[in-house]
């Protein structure tokens, strides 16, 4: 009589479940105190941080322009200086940068970054994109996961927020009528999820969440 052979290794549910069994997260005791010793002063601070800001506009490379990358370079260092940002005697404000020029700036940030020690950073970059890179004024592209990995270890338990204003492709999205004043006397459009912040367990990449 055959005997039907079967598979001895584990299923992947079963390797699921194990991994959370072996996962040890202790909880907060209700008489929990924050170590003050880890906390930073940020607030308290009339400098907040350190930021940088690239603005690319296309318009003399070829690619599609935008005319308004210089506004949102006024504005944001407007925005990020009223808050407290220090640019380093406006070392940090570029535009038009080339794909390379973008990499050679926020590699010189993040040396900075590690030197200075400020208690949290702003990254701000306006250009044209696409799903997972951001392009520079040449066309060229920096993927974002290897810009995220660029400030892997720097100001560890500090913020550090990065902004990219651009394009995650070409399809364009529709549109939700809101009234735009009490009386609702006018209409705008509203883009789909453009009110809506997404945020998951994780870092960006796949990676197991122990929550």
């Amino acid at each position: 009589m055959a005997v039907e052979e079967t598979d001895s290794s584990p299923s992947t549910d079963q390797t699921e479940t194990r991994k959370w069994k072996d996962c040890k997260v202790k909880p907060v005791p209700q008489s929990y105190v924050p170590d003050q010793d880890l906390h930073y002063e940020m607030w308290t601070s009339s400098t907040k941080g350190n930021a940088l800001i690239i603005g690319n506009d296309f318009i003399s490379s070829g690619g599609g322009p935008r005319p308004y990358a210089d506004k949102d370079i006024q504005n944001m260092t407007l925005l990020l200086t009223r808050l407290g940002y220090d640019f380093r005697n406006n070392a940090f404000i570029k535009s038009n940068l080339t794909k390379q020029d973008m990499n050679e700036t926020v590699n010189k940030f993040v040396d900075d970054l590690r030197e200075s020690n400020p208690q949290s950073a702003v990254v701000y970059i306006s250009s044209h994109g696409n799903k997972d890179e951001v392009l520079g004024n040449d066309n060229g592209s920096l993927a974002i996961p290897v810009l995220l990995e660029k400030f892997n270890g720097i100001l560890p338990g500090k913020p550090k927020v990065i902004i990219i204003d651009a394009c995650w492709g070409a399809d364009e999205t529709h549109g939700t009528p809101v009234s735009s004043s009490n009386s609702g006397s006018q209409v705008i459009m509203m883009p789909h999820n453009a009110d809506i912040f997404l945020i998951h367990a994780t870092s960006y990449g796949m990676y197991f969440s122990l929550t």
